[in-house]
């Protein structure tokens, strides 16, 4: 590995960071104006798009052209978000509730965020070799996203948010899911004697995440309301797609990212979920004081 002390330090001050944005948009869910919003989305578009363009300027030959786009790449997205933040301040100034598309659009920034950090932080650690293609890059990619580095960051805002912040029990059941399906993924270390034991350490959790899941189902069915069932059934997505990624090593064997392409995918899309479930999009209206209320004494201390 190389750069460590840049590899630690950008997971030790973005990790915490992007804690503190998600738990300020939970604790003031119910005052929470669109000027913060805006801000809050401002700061998440400007991390995402700085990694993307450090990963960009990493990767490609030094030269005058690569430093211009780079820096292309990080403007055209604030641009983007600046204009969009002015529009909402100008015309809805003093909205207060956290909505159903806002909840959705800012999950959809944090995994941009968490793919954009996992990407660089694969930058930085192992740099990019090949020949600049679209199989190499999809590989690079699903090496990424399937690394420990990726994943040790994800876990940290995983167990902060199931440990501080959720209150229903439909929640946690299916947060704790997500979770146990992501500390063991099987290509965590790359390709290493440590493949089979964590393939198959993935495959009975999976086995344990649809009998803990499905028996609650069972059990709570008659009492369950719609948007239980959609999370449930959105659990099956995840399950789903993990199956089909566990599946694809036997069909493309090489190289090693490409094979587990499907199953970082299914890594991202539990993320999202996962950050739809914090941001109360399947249990209490959106201001609710409830929310958050455990975060609130932890943010503000």
């Amino acid at each position: 590995m190389q750069n460590l002390t840049y590899v630690v330090l950008t997971e030790v001050l973005m990790t915490p960071f992007i804690v503190w944005l998600i738990g300020f948009i939970i604790k003031n869910a119910h005052t929470l104006t669109n000027r913060n919003y805006s801000l809050e989305l401002i700061l998440l578009t400007m991390m995402g798009s700085m990694l993307d363009a450090l990963v960009y300027y990493l990767v490609t030959p030094p030269s005058f052209f690569s430093v211009v786009l780079a820096v292309s790449i990080a403007m055209l997205a604030m641009t983007a978000v600046i204009v969009y933040a002015l529009w909402e301040i100008t015309i809805k100034p003093i909205a207060k509730n956290l909505s159903r598309p806002k909840i959705i659009a800012f999950s959809l920034i944090l995994v941009w965020n968490e793919v954009s950090m996992g990407v660089f932080l694969r930058v930085l650690a192992f740099p990019f070799s090949g020949t600049a293609d679209l199989v190499n890059f999809l590989s690079y990619f699903g090496d990424a996203i399937t690394s420990y580095l990726f994943l040790a960051p994800m876990i940290v805002e995983m167990l902060f948010f199931l440990m501080f912040s959720l209150n229903k029990v439909i929640e946690k059941r299916v947060a704790f899911s997500i979770f146990l399906m992501q500390i063991a993924d099987p290509a965590m270390l790359g390709k290493s004697s440590e493949l089979i034991p964590l393939l198959i350490a993935y495959s009975i959790i999976m086995l344990f995440v649809i009998i803990f899941a499905f028996s609650y189902m069972y059990r709570k069915r008659v009492s369950f309301k719609k948007s239980d069932w959609r999370l449930f059934s959105l659990l099956i997505l995840i399950i789903i797609i993990s199956a089909i990624g566990l599946v694809m090593p036997a069909i493309v064997v090489r190289p090693f990212g490409l094979s587990w392409f499907v199953f970082a995918l299914s890594m991202m899309v539990s993320m999202f979920i996962y950050f739809e479930i914090v941001l109360g999009l399947f249990s209490l209206p959106a201001g609710h004081p409830k929310r958050g209320q455990n975060v609130d004494s932890l943010i503000s201390n």
